[in-house]
This record gives structure tokens, C-alpha cells and sequence, in this order.
């Protein structure tokens, strides 16, 4: 799950850094590098920073996996946040 939560940090500070700084800092896409075609998780980063600015129909379009990646991410993340919390709470 520690993996699962620094992926998903790094998207989500990639998104930001990309929304107030316009600096792309994302991983490329090495399916469309290597075959020249999108694979589907293309467009998942413009996907996210339309779901930043609540443009939910703009995400959609860019890529529509998004109405699944998001809330799974954050269910992942708040799951390992709040587990890690737990073990920390411990005597």
C-alpha cells in the first residue's frame, strides 16, 4: 500500500506542479513513445487537472478512466493514511 500512496503523491503533486506552474514534471508515456499510439492511461494527467479546476466533463473527455482512477486513489490513500495512523497511535 506504501507504493500505492507514493504513486499516487507523485501524480497528484505532478497535477499541481503542472496546474501553478504550467511544468510538465509527469512520467512520459512509454506505449505511445515506443508504438505511437495512446495507451489509456493517456490524457489521465489533463484528465486530473480539469477535476482540480471541477470541469468534470472536461476530464471526462480527456480521459474517461478518471471517473475510476480518482476515487480508487483516494481510497487508497486514505485507507494507508489512516492505517498508518493507527500503527502510530499504538503504545
Amino acid at each position: 500500500m506504501r507504493l500505492a500512496s507514493f504513486v499516487g503523491g507523485y501524480i497528484v503533486l505532478s497535477v499541481i506542479i503542472k496546474r501553478l506552474l504550467d511544468v510538465d514534471v509527469c512520467i512520459p508515456c512509454l506505449w505511445k513513445a515506443v508504438f505511437g499510439w495512446e495507451c489509456p492511461g493517456c490524457g489521465l494527467t489533463t484528465a486530473l487537472v480539469r477535476v482540480l479546476e471541477l470541469d468534470f466533463a472536461g476530464a471526462c473527455n480527456a480521459n474517461p478512466t478518471v471517473l475510476v482512477v480518482v476515487p480508487t486513489g483516494l481510497a487508497c490513500l486514505l485507507t494507508d493514511y489512516f492505517r498508518s495512523r493507527k500503527m502510530s497511535l499504538r503504545p
